[in-house]
């Protein structure tokens, strides 16, 4: 009798630590899901952000180009070729 006991007491916690062990290895696969999904989220914003810094770059080294192009040192030169030819009479 006390040996039949004994084994139900130990089957019994077996059956709580396999229980136990389900439910641990289901919240496991659900944070690592969650865990995933978040990083997947993350990777997509910082994608997405940094499209929008390209963009706002491209525009501001644009806006630069057309307003600041004399003053980034650019300059012009105009060569004027006179000839003169001489006058007859007049």
């Amino acid at each position: 009798m006390k040996t039949a006991n004994y084994r139900k007491r130990c089957f019994d916690q077996i059956e709580g630590k396999v229980a136990e062990n389900k439910a641990l290895t289901m919240e496991v696969y659900r944070l690592r899901l969650e865990a995933e999904r978040e990083a997947n989220e993350k990777a997509a914003q910082e994608e997405g952000m940094l499209g929008l810094t390209q963009r706002l770059a491209d525009k501001d080294r644009e806006k630069k180009g057309k307003s600041n192009y004399w003053s980034l040192g650019h300059s012009c030169s105009i060569s004027l070729t006179i000839k003169h030819y001489g006058r007859s009479g007049g």
